[in-house]
């Protein structure tokens, strides 16, 4: 599903969510890095994640400057699978992107989709869990991660 999410990164490159890219061989998702070389698009970078149990990499991004987030909104931690986001940075324009942290979902239940939206700022970052399950009567939310 290459495309699922698509966003600039403010240098003129596109980033492209593909959260069920079969590659290498697990499924689990990439992220695509594209530019515009000698008229022509092409892929110049792929991001993915070794971590076991991860799936649906690349169903969100969003980036705010030299810092991009990916959403995988199935992670599986022991039998629970609650999500994850993946945070990466580079140093300036034209270098790679490397994976810096994971941020994982709090305590919310087993099915959370932690990761499944996200949205920052200067100031923050906010993870959609569209199925968290706070209690009997709540469910949903939104959490706020402070950026330094």
């Amino acid at each position: 599903r290459f495309g699922w999410r698509v966003v600039f990164d403010g240098e003129g490159r596109l980033l492209v969510g593909a959260p069920y890219d079969p590659q290498p061989e697990s499924g689990s998702g990439a992220v695509y890095v594209v530019e515009k070389r000698e008229g022509r698009w092409a892929v110049t970078e792929r991001l993915g994640s070794t971590d076991a149990g991860v799936y649906s990499f690349g169903c969100s991004l969003v980036v705010v400057n030299n810092r991009l987030f990916v959403g995988a909104n199935g992670l599986w931690r022991g039998d629970l699978n609650t999500g994850g986001v993946f945070e990466f940075s580079r140093t300036g324009p034209r270098v790679p992107w490397k994976l810096s942290r994971r941020l994982r979902a709090p305590g919310t239940g087993s099915k959370s989709a932690f990761g499944s939206h996200l949205d920052a700022s200067a100031n923050g970052l906010v993870v959609g869990l569209p199925l968290a399950s706070w209690s009997q009567s709540a469910t949903g939310g939104a959490l706020f991660y402070p950026l330094d």
